[in-house]
């Protein structure tokens, strides 16, 4: 079974993290490259829609977050492997 994982570029520690875990477990897992926040264009926030509450969210990084799922379920959709894990 293949195991995914995704990291930001910039998260280093958790990079480590998972990666020591994986070599503790002996699992192999492939990092999938995290979108981030700030690569998001200002028009790709136009597009979207979100509830009015107390609680405030970043729009881009509602964008970099599905998007990086997004890649993920295309790996995974496109491996031919019959099962996958996906972690974050």
């Amino acid at each position: 079974m293949k195991i995914y994982y995704l990291n930001l570029d910039q998260a280093h520690e958790r990079r480590q993290w998972m990666e020591w875990q994986a070599s503790q477990l002996g699992l192999e897992m492939s990092r999938i490259v995290a979108i981030d926040a700030a690569e998001v264009a200002d028009t790709a926030v136009h597009e979207l829609t979100l509830p009015n509450d107390s609680n405030p969210v970043n729009p881009k990084a509602v964008i970099a977050v599905i998007r990086g799922h997004r890649k993920i379920w295309d790996i995974v959709a496109n491996n031919q492997e019959p099962l996958a894990c996906v972690l974050e």
